[in-house]
């Protein structure tokens, strides 16, 4: 692991990257931020030494991400996104309150564009609604095991909903 660590850029080197990325914008990154678009473009100069490859161009009015870049952002969102997940999952479980997850098979995939996101944005259905669009099959490989919870099922039009009891 000492050897990975050290090919790994700075936890706030990542930081600024995913802003600077998402932003399109050195600027926009820093306030977001709040430190200084020098500060940034420093940083980020500072990863693409360390890593060895160019990760934005320069363009007029902003930043373009290299095919480097775009792979080290997606990883980078996905993780900082799974990290977030977590976070939330813990806290509510620290208050008592598990969040519902809504599946949909590959079935009802008219539906789930649009009455999924609109169920879950429903702050009377269930705050803690998170939503999720799958196929039968990986639906049912990522239910918890029935030795540890009980379920029940309830059919709302083509939606179920999945209640931990």
């Amino acid at each position: 692991m000492p050897s990975l660590r050290r090919k790994l850029p700075s936890a706030n080197a990542l930081f600024v990257f995913e802003a600077a990325a998402r932003c399109g914008n050195f600027t926009r990154a820093a306030q977001e931020l709040y430190v200084s678009q020098p500060a940034v473009s420093r940083m980020l100069s500072r990863m693409e030494d360390h890593i060895g490859v160019r990760l934005f161009v320069r363009v007029h009015g902003g930043i373009e991400l290299t095919e480097s870049g775009r792979i080290l952002y997606r990883k980078i969102s996905e993780g900082l996104t799974g990290i977030e997940d977590a976070i939330r999952e813990i806290e509510a479980r620290a208050t008592g309150v598990e969040p519902v997850t809504l599946s949909v098979s590959t079935a009802f995939t008219t539906h789930s564009r649009t009455d999924i996101p609109i169920l879950c944005n429903s702050s009377s259905l269930n705050p803690n609604c998170r939503a999720c669009r799958k196929t039968a099959s990986s639906a049912l490989s990522t239910l918890p095991s029935v030795e540890s919870r009980t379920f029940s099922m309830v059919r709302v039009s083509t939606v179920w909903f999945r209640n931990i009891v």
